[in-house]
């Protein structure tokens, strides 16, 4: 039994040893955007991360990813100040996270969408997160969106 853990943890350690930079910065950045909502009252910590996109444009570079989150039994408050063990009866989180950071300054985000739920994750996105990641991915590229810039654009004229 304990051979079989200690197979699944280092299997855990590769995958995550393998993401690139941005998409562990991508995954602090869901983490954070998550604790940061009110309704969450407990540190949440990654499970798995499935299905990731990567995909380097001219004006950043755009990553979707479905996490999935557990909770733990420390208090969002915490944050991660001492070990805090899997609540054996929680309720799990699957997120979908787009964001797109910056290519002149890969710290910046240019823009970020997050959707969690306690479903079981599908495969294939809703017409609504379909089109929310869109509007991420094309961030930053130079499309000025009705609402969002027309207002802006109409003031330097």
């Amino acid at each position: 039994m304990k051979g079989v853990l200690a197979l699944v943890l280092s299997l855990a350690v590769l995958a995550a040893a393998s993401r690139s930079v941005l998409q562990e910065q991508a995954v602090e950045l869901a983490l954070a955007d998550f604790h940061s909502r009110g309704h969450v009252h407990w540190l949440f910590k990654e499970k798995s991360v499935e299905g990731v996109v990567e995909n380097v444009q001219s004006a950043g570079t755009f990553i979707r990813m479905h996490l999935n989150l557990v909770p733990t039994t420390c208090r969002k408050q915490q944050e991660r100040k001492q070990h805090c063990s899997v609540r054996p009866n929680g309720k799990k989180r699957n997120c979908l996270f787009c964001v797109k950071f910056d290519n002149t300054s890969p710290s910046e985000v240019l823009d970020k969408y997050m959707h969690c739920s306690m479903e079981l994750l599908t495969k294939v996105l809703s017409p609504r997160d379909e089109r929310e990641c869109q509007g991420v991915e094309q961030a930053g590229e130079g499309v000025y969106l009705p609402g969002k810039f027309a207002f802006l654009h109409s003031q330097l004229d």
